[in-house]
């Protein structure tokens, strides 16, 4: 139940899909697969939020925003047309 809840919360789950039942079984797995890595990534290397109580909404977040600001940086080397 708990896997479900996430997926419906923060994973879109609650999207009404109009396609065949083929198609959004595989969705689905695609989808659990995703989530299943991103929690190992998450419990396995990053595991010292728990033990300082940090939230990991507030780790996906702080992750987010760093990649943006790595991708602003980026994006003038690499697409610079001078």
């Amino acid at each position: 139940n708990n896997g479900f809840h996430d997926l419906k919360t923060y994973w879109h789950l609650d999207h009404p899909y109009v396609h065949d039942s083929t198609a959004i079984e595989a969705w689905v797995s695609i989808l659990v697969l995703a989530v299943n890595m991103v929690y190992c990534f998450f419990y396995m290397h990053l595991h010292h939020f728990r033990k300082w109580k940090i939230p990991l909404k507030e780790v996906i977040q702080e992750m987010k925003e760093q990649l943006r600001w790595k991708l602003q940086k980026m994006t003038n080397f690499v697409y610079n047309t001078s």
